[in-house]
Order: structure tokens, then C-alpha cells, then sequence
């Protein structure tokens, strides 16, 4: 409709508006006839000269046919002044045309026009649906229901402590919160028009069909393994929660099928591939354990947004009683007793109710005489001193907003939201309450508050995990260096010590010596072959280990490790006494790792004994199928309270500089890797005594092999 009071203009006006492809319904030159036609006819847009003749002017008619008829308005000024365009928006106008204007202007002005009032009226049905308890929720969007940003939180937490990836999307396959998406997706699949097509159709399509509480796994049509479970809100499905984008460990990668892949859709092979071996790979116990998860957010997002829609609803009703209130008490009485929500009236010094309502008492579950005779206090479960100061906030207009606890006739506690306003009933000042039951939002908030708990503890956990990773990382680089280092030196030493032993030997052979010297000579030798023998000990001890067990000879190994300990435990003032079983037999083992047990525990023996100095027993004997090597100290002995902690990693008594506390815990992995056991027994003040129990199993059959 075109309402302009010069007809010449307006003719032209209608001229165009034809051409642009528009009917026109009506021409109007007065602001009277405009309202008229805009009754009758009800145009698609109004086409609106400000200034107009007569009673109406253009501002006041376009007020009156955007109240009554909810029609567009498009103003037509030769004055744009500041006055003009804020008058024009104070009426609900969706823009202004300047005279003289051409086609093109005319064009993009109506379809502007168009634009925005249908962005309005589709924001307005939207809020409706939400706020309206007659609105139908099926019309909204899953965007429209959910809060994504607090969701997107929550799966960056879960993320970093599962490297799996996870998204929410709609049922028109739009990604509403996302996390973890690989490179062969983002890069690739989504980049590609039929790829990206393949991606939207599996989500919209492939994920049908599971049921309320349960997941499926399907294969996208680019051959990439996904997980869904749907999001239901109100008993309607609004979308799904995925997570995807990985294989099976299990599952040996298809690189045929994605070499074909890069050359059907032109993607960058080598690129292509590297992102493809990028994607995880899960077992299935970790993604049953994840869908767990999954399946209980989607619970819990489906009955916050749900009880969020209900509470949104719940307050546009209050909102609506609030102000029926205002104009009527005789309106008030009857929407008290007839209204759904929950309504008490409380006499505001004593917190004595004084009438319920059915819903109250429906709720409650006390008659509404019984509601009569209760006191708030009664109900509301905060403190007596509590519930009088909240009561006063609201007398004093200080708050109106409240959640409580109640406690309802059969005595469970429901969480209420209370709306609560001082109003005046029959001369009498009273308090009007409004409630409703949030409790299952409650339970469901705290239920996310446990699980962003639940997985800070988790994140908190793995990171000290980690730490302590790296520190035994760090220690047996230290280890190594340490080993590489005595092997270096071993070496450096042969070469002299041989040529000091040469010589030595021939003076032996062709010196012609006293008998003093000659015994001197004797000692030489035989200082200089413990030296050599100490070498080999010490280069044995630090040679690689080969894993491999071969035939061991108990006593052997210890005399070789007590050689090498034999310097440092003189010097402490410890002596060694050793009481060997005369027919010990050999075991199948790892010789290097079982020296090391041995080396570990004399060293623990020695560092136990005083500064005064001490002794240690090694024993040895025969326990049915077992080799036993028991090794007693004097020393100070543990604790009671330390027995429990000694083979735990990184658990020390000794001084920082001294102890790293992986001796223990590292004998005890190799012994139990034999199928052995180690034996503690210890007082305070009286030593200790480790004895390590060693299989005897497999020496027949291995003698029984080399024989044939």
C-alpha cells in the first residue's frame, strides 16, 4: 500500500513498485484512508509519506496500523533531520526512502524492509514458543534451547582428560559446540563441497534410529568411525551429542581406500594421509566408558533445557500475575484460587500463612486448612533467624527473589524459586508468594558441578602422574649416564693394568729376587688381578642387558657384587659374613637385572648401619622349588608405619642427596617379573632382613635340551 497526499508522486511511486515485480493493494492520501485500507487489506509492507494532510499524520497512522494490524511501515521524507528518523523508529518503522530516490534505492529499501520484519516476526514465534505454555517447542531449534557456552567448557575439560572428541549438533546437521575435531575432517572433509555434503548427511541421517538413553556407532560416508546419542527435550529429539573421528586400535587403517579418496576429491596425498594417521585410535573399553558419559550429558542437558523452558514459561506467567494483581483484586481472588502455579499469602510479621491455593496444597500435600495453620518456618528449612531476615528483605523491597528448601508433607526436600511481593488484599498488607519446583534443575546443575569436579580431580591426578613420569624419566637418564661413564672407565683402565700385570709376571719369571722381594712381587700380582677382576665386575654390571635368561649361579653373583662393595664397606667399618647352602643349585634368570636386586639390597643394608659401622649376613639356601638369598642387616631398622610404603616409587627414608627411592620398587618389578617374592621382617632399633625367593623351575628341561 502507497499513502502519499501528492498525487503525482504517488502514481509514480506505484510505477515503480509494479516494475520491481510488487502488486499494489491501494493508494491512500490521508492518514485516515491509510488505516482504513490497512484494516481491509492488510498489505504485505506500507510505503509511507511522514508529512501527510488531514487529522493522522504519517507518524501517528503508522503507529496506529503497526499496533493494530502488525503491518511493516516504510517511511517516504524529503527531511531526514534527527527529529524525523527518531520519530520514525519510535513507531516501530523499518526504515526511511529519501526523495528523490531511483529504482535501485526503492529495491533494496523494500527488501530490507521485508527482511527485517520477517527476522522479527520469526524471533517473536520463537520467543513464544518459549515463554507461551500454549507454545509448541517443536518449532525451536536446538541453538534456540541450550546454553553453548558453558557445554563448550565442559567438553574442553573432558577433552583434555580422554583426547576424545565430541560435538553437538542439530537435527539440520549445524555444529553448535565443538572440541577435538581432526585435520582430516577441518582440512579436508569439510573443506570439500561433496565431501562436506557426505559429513552433514551422516550426521543427519546415519545417526537415526537410536533410542533415548543408548548410543550408535556408524561409519561416515567418508569412512570415518562416529559415535551418537541423541538429545531429547520434552520426549522430541533436538539433536545429537557425537563423538567420532577416530578407529579401533584394533583395526588396521584402510590406505588404499584413502589414497582413492585424495584422488576422487583431489586432496594433497601425502598431506591427506599424514592427517589420516593423526586420527585416534580408541579401544572399545574406553569408548564404552566415554558413551557412558556422553549418554548421562545428554541426559542432563535434555532436563536442564527442558526445566529452563518450564522456569522461562513459569516466569512469563508470574509476570502475567503480577500485573492482573495490580488491576484488580476481584481478578486476583479468582486467578489465586483457579491458577496452576503455586500461591501462598503470608502475614509479613508473624510468617503465618494465610491462605494456599489448590496448586499449593497439591504440592504440599496438606489440605489447605492444614496450610492455614502452619508458619512458613514450618515449611522453609533454613534457619528460623533465616527465613525472619529474608521475610524482611522482602517487606523492605530489598529483594523479591529467593530459592529455598521446603519440606513437603511427606518429608522430602524440594527445591523451590520463590517470587514474593508485598501486596495490599481487602485492606490488609499481606505477602504473595509465587513458587515453583526447581528440583530437578537443581539436581541436574549439581550433577554437572560433580562431574566438572569429578574431571578437574582427574586432569589434577594425571598431570601428577606425568610429573612423576618425568622424574623417573630424569633419574634413569642419570642411571645411564652414571653406567656409561664406570663402562668408559673400565675400559681406560684395562690397557695400563695389562701391561703393569706383564711386567710383573715377567720379572716373576726371570728376576732373581730375595725371598722378600719375591713375596713382595707375589702381592703386586695379586692386587693387580683383583684389579682386573673388579673391572670385569663393574663392566658386567654396566654391560646392556639382553632380557634373555640363561643358567645363573647364585653364590657367583654375590661374591662378584661384594667385591665390588668390598672398598666401600671397609671404609664403613661393616663386615660381611656370608653362610652358603653347600649344594645350591642354579637358576634360569636374567643375570644382570638379579645382580642389581642384589646390589639394591646390600646397598640398602650398608646405608642402614651406623656411622660406628655394622654387620651383614648373607645366607643362602634351598626352599622346596625356591632359591632363597637372605640379606641381614644391624642397622637401624623400619618403622611400622613405613613397612606398608617401602616398594612404592619414590618413597625414601633416607636424606634427599642420598635416596631416590626406586631401589626397592625397581627389585621388587624384577624379582616379581621371575615369578618371585621378596620377604621383609624388621624391629625399630634391631635391623632388617629382605629375603628374595627365586624359582628353581626349568633347569631340568633346559638341561634336558642341551643333552639331546
Amino acid at each position: 500500500m502507497i499513502v502519499e497526499d501528492e498525487a503525482i508522486v504517488a502514481e509514480d511511486l506505484a510505477a515503480k513498485v509494479r516494475q520491481l515485480g510488487y502488486d499494489v493493494v491501494g493508494t491512500a492520501s490521508t492518514g485516515e484512508e491509510a488505516i482504513e485500507i490497512a484494516r481491509n487489506q492488510r498489505p504485505a509492507l506500507v510505503l509511507m509519506d511522514i508529512h501527510l494532510a488531514g487529522a493522522e499524520g504519517g507518524i501517528t497512522a503508522a503507529q496506529v496500523i503497526h499496533r493494530e494490524c502488525n503491518l511493516p511501515v516504510l517511511f517516504l521524507t524529503a527531511h531526514a533531520d534527527a527529529s524525523t528518523v527518531e520519530s520514525a523508529k519510535q513507531v516501530g518503522a523499518l526504515g526511511c526512502i529519501l526523495k528523490p530516490f531511483n529504482e535501485h534505492d526503492l529495491r533494496v529499501q523494500i527488501e530490507m524492509a521485508f527482511y527485517k520484519h520477517n527476522a522479527e516476526q520469526k524471533l517473536r514465534r520463537k520467543l513464544e514458543n518459549i515463554i507461551s505454555p500454549e507454545g509448541d517447542i517443536g518449532k525451536l531449534d536446538l541453538a534456540d534451547i541450550v546454553d553453548a557456552p558453558p557445554i563448550q567448557s565442559l567438553m574442553n575439560d573432558f577433552y583434555a582428560l580422554t583426547d576424545m572428541p565430541m560435538s553437538l549438533i542439530d537435527l539440520q546437521g549445524k555444529v553448535l559446540v565443538s572440541v577435538g575435531w581432526q585435520d582430516i575432517c577441518t582440512k579436508f572433509h569439510r573443506i570439500n563441497p561433496e565431501t562436506c555434503k557426505n559429513c552433514i548427511e551422516s550426521d543427519m541421517f546415519l545417526s537415526e534410529g537410536v533410542p533415548h538413553g543408548e548410543y550408535k556407532i556408524y561409519k561416515c560416508k567418508n569412512n570415518i568411525l562416529n559415535v551418537a546419542t541423541p538429545v531429547m527435550i520434552g520426549g522430541r529429539k533436538f539433536g545429537n551429542l557425537f563423538t567420532g573421528q577416530f578407529f579401533f586400535e584394533d583395526e588396521p587403517l584402510n590406505y588404499k581406500l584413502f589414497r582413492s579418496q585424495a584422488k576422487k576429491y583431489g586432496f594433497y596425498e601425502q598431506q591427506y594421509i599424514a592427517s589420516l594417521e593423526a586420527v585416534p585410535k580408541l579401544s572399545k573399553e574406553v569408548l564404552n566408558t566415554g558413551m557412558s558419559f556422553f549418554i548421562q550429558l545428554a541426559d542432563i542437558l535434555s532436563n536442564l533445557s527442558y526445566s529452563n523452558i518450564k522456569l522461562a514459561r513459569s516466569l512469563t506467567e508470574r509476570d502475567t500475575i503480577m500485573e492482573s494483581l495490580r488491576k484488580s483484586e476481584e481478578r486476583f481472588r479468582n486467578m489465586f484460587e483457579h491458577n496452576n502455579a503455586i500461591m501462598l499469602l503470608i502475614e509479613p510479621n508473624s510468617g503465618i500463612i494465610v491462605d494456599a491455593n489448590v496448586a499449593a496444597a497439591n504440592f504440599y500435600g496438606y489440605t489447605r486448612e492444614k496450610l492455614r495453620n502452619l508458619n512458613i518456618e514450618e515449611l522453609n528449612q533454613l534457619p528460623p533467624e533465616a527465613v525472619i531476615t529474608e521475610r524482611w528483605a522482602v517487606i523492605e523491597k530489598q529483594r523479591d527473589h529467593f530459592v529455598f528448601p521446603h519440606r513437603i508433607a511427606s518429608g522430602e526436600i524440594r527445591w523451590v524459586d520463590v517470587s514474593s511481593t508485598p501486596i495490599e488484599v481487602q485492606g490488609s498488607s499481606l505477602l504473595f508468594s509465587i513458587i515453583n519446583d526447581i528440583t530437578e534443575r537443581k539436581r541436574a546443575e549439581e550433577q554437572i558441578q560433580a562431574m566438572n569436579n569429578e574431571l578437574e580431580r582427574k586432569v589434577e591426578l594425571r598431570t601428577r602422574e606425568l610429573q612423576e613420569t618425568q622424574e623417573q624419566y630424569l633419574h634413569a637418564e642419570k642411571l645411564s649416564a652414571i653406567g656409561k661413564l664406570s663402562a668408559s672407565i673400565a675400559h681406560e683402565f684395562n690397557n695400563p693394568l695389562q701391561g703393569i700385570l706383564s711386567t710383573l709376571k715377567g720379572l716373576k719369571k726371570r728376576a732373581i729376587l730375595e725371598e722378600e722381594d719375591r713375596e713382595l712381587l707375589e702381592a703386586a700380582i695379586g692386587e693387580s688381578d683383583r684389579i682386573k677382576d673388579l673391572i670385569r665386575s663393574l663392566q658386567d654390571f654396566n654391560r646392556p642387558s639382553s632380557g634373555k635368561k640363561t643358567f645363573m649361579d647364585v653364590h657367583a653373583s654375590l661374591d662378584a657384587i661384594l667385591l665390588l662393595q668390598k672398598s666401600d664397606f671397609n671404609g664403613r667399618r661393616i663386615s660381611v659374613e656370608r653362610f652358603y647352602s653347600e649344594e645350591l643349585p642354579q637358576i634360569m634368570a636374567v643375570p644382570d637385572q638379579i645382580k642389581q636386586v642384589f646390589l639394591n639390597l646390600l646397598a640398602n643394608a650398608a646405608d642402614s648401619c651406623s656411622l660406628d659401622g655394622g654387620k651383614i649376613t648373607v645366607s643362602t639356601y634351598q626352599q622346596e622349588d625356591e632359591v632363597a638369598v637372605s640379606i641381614k642387616d644391624t642397622g637401624v631398622g623400619i618403622k611400622p608405619e613405613d613397612m606398608e610404603h617401602i616398594f612404592r616409587p619414590f618413597f625414601t627414608t633416607k636424606a634427599e642427596v642420598k635416596g631416590t627411592g626406586l631401589g626397592l620398587p625397581v627389585s621388587y618389578g624384577i624379582v616379581k617379573k621371575h615369578q618371585g617374592k621378596i620377604q621383609v621382617e624388621s624391629q625399630p632399633g634391631e635391623g632388617a632382613t629382605f629375603t628374595v625367593l627365586l624359582p628353581i623351575k626349568g633347569v631340568e628341561e633346559a638341561v634336558f635340551a642341551i643333552d639331546k
